[in-house]
């Protein structure tokens, strides 16, 4: 377990099942994290296309339910 460990944490990479994080710790170069990271995020999110998952065109489908769509729509 990392948390026991006494050496330095080792780098880590996890996959987030679909629901995309960037962690970011000291180590890390500002040119990594800055602004334009996340207007690029934000510009590649508004090309995705939403719909029918059965549709080649469609990128993202539905959410499961209505309360999952109401916790999106408040993060928001």
């Amino acid at each position: 377990m990392l948390a026991a460990k006494d050496d330095p944490i080792a780098p880590l990479i996890a996959e987030t099942g679909g629901v995309d994080a960037m962690l970011v710790d000291s180590s890390a170069l500002p040119e990594q994290v800055a602004d334009a990271v996340i207007e690029m995020i934000q510009g590649a999110a508004q090309e995705l296309v939403l719909g029918n998952p059965a549709e080649l065109t469609t990128d993202v489908g539905p959410v499961i339910d209505r309360e999952a769509f109401d916790n999106i729509q408040n993060h928001l």
